[in-house]
């Protein structure tokens, strides 16, 4: 047995909600990111008309940029969504210490 391992409480595991979140999330990000970078195609042929000409002369490179802004937009949209769970798991943890050290010492 490793001693330097730090023992885990059996009685704190993940609530499966919180599995349920990570689930909808992975099919959540993709989704999201291919609409926004379809916005975001959109957006370029408007306001940038040198874009609509290059995507005029080549029709597949639309395609495969949309696919690299998506997958920039993917990585841009996890990374906020994991400072903010973190940050929010920070924020629980601290209050459960909190809530821990106002019991009574009975209850403890």
């Amino acid at each position: 047995m490793n001693v330097w391992r730090k023992q885990r409480d059996p009685s704190r595991t993940l609530h499966p909600l919180w599995r349920g979140v990570g689930c909808f999330l992975v099919i959540l990000i993709p989704v999201a990111a291919w609409w926004l970078s379809g916005l975001a195609m959109e957006y370029l042929q408007v306001w940038l008309p040198e874009f609509a000409r290059i995507v005029r002369r080549g029709g597949e490179q639309i395609i495969y940029i949309q696919i690299g802004l998506a997958i920039v937009l993917g990585l841009v949209l996890y990374m906020l969504l994991s400072f903010l769970s973190a940050l929010l798991y920070t924020l629980v943890d601290q209050t459960d210490r909190l809530f821990s050290r106002s019991k009574p010492r009975d209850e403890q």
